[in-house]
């Protein structure tokens, strides 16, 4: 179920939070993956614990996941948390006119799907 509103075109939006967490989960998920591939890292619980290295590979499997161009736009970034990340990469997606397909491809990571999926 889709928490979030549903405009007059009949098409339900996504709540915010609720982007913002998927969005979050995804990348906390994508850097969990990276680091679990390099000896010695230990898993990431915010964006502050990735080196720059895991940083620009999280990046770009976001972008070969959502589409954007985030590497290109990070240079202003300075959050610590993975919601921070979640939130510039909310709006380059809002900037960029794809919020649907932003919600489609973070889908999985929301908190009900997330729930499902760990309790079987």
């Amino acid at each position: 179920m889709i928490v979030g509103t549903v405009p007059e075109e009949g098409c339900p939006t996504v709540n915010f939070e609720i982007r913002i967490e998927s969005v979050a989960n995804m990348a906390q998920n994508m850097a969990t993956m990276i680091c679990d591939e390099q000896p010695d890292v230990p898993k990431p619980e915010s964006v502050a614990d990735l080196d720059s290295f895991s940083m620009v590979q999280v990046l770009l499997e976001m972008e070969n996941t959502t589409g954007l161009n985030l590497l290109e736009r990070f240079e202003g970034f300075n959050g610590k948390l993975f919601t921070d990340l979640a939130a510039f990469v909310v709006r380059i997606a809002e900037e960029e006119g794809v919020l649907e397909r932003l919600d489609e491809v973070s889908a999985v990571y929301r908190p009900e799907n997330l729930e499902r999926h760990v309790d079987g």
